[in-house]
């Protein structure tokens, strides 16, 4: 998963931040699996793919909700709730 991300990424990675991916990983994985009720992240890989990539490319402007510079203008949405409708979404939370 991480050399996919890593290959997404593109340009936007830095080889330094191998263990800031690897952070990242692990705890949005964890997080899949709750909102999921899962006991694997196999069948969560898309989803967990996508969430660490919007979070690595939002690193420093966690706070931040909307940014205006320039001219430009950015609006950030909450990664870990879109993270749990992806999972709901694409039928992949478990009822228990």
């Amino acid at each position: 998963m991480k050399a996919k991300i890593i290959a997404d990424l593109g340009a936007n990675y830095n080889t330094q931040d191998g263990n800031v991916l690897d952070n990242l990983i692990e705890e949005v994985g964890n997080i899949a699996l709750a909102f999921s009720n899962q006991s694997s992240t196999d069948n969560l890989e898309f989803e967990i793919k996508e969430a660490v990539k919007r979070l690595y490319l939002q690193r420093g402007v966690e706070d931040v909700k909307s940014l205006s510079e320039s001219g430009r203008s950015s609006v950030y949405e909450d990664t870990l709730l879109r993270l749990r409708r992806d999972i709901v979404a694409n039928g992949k939370r478990l009822y228990r």
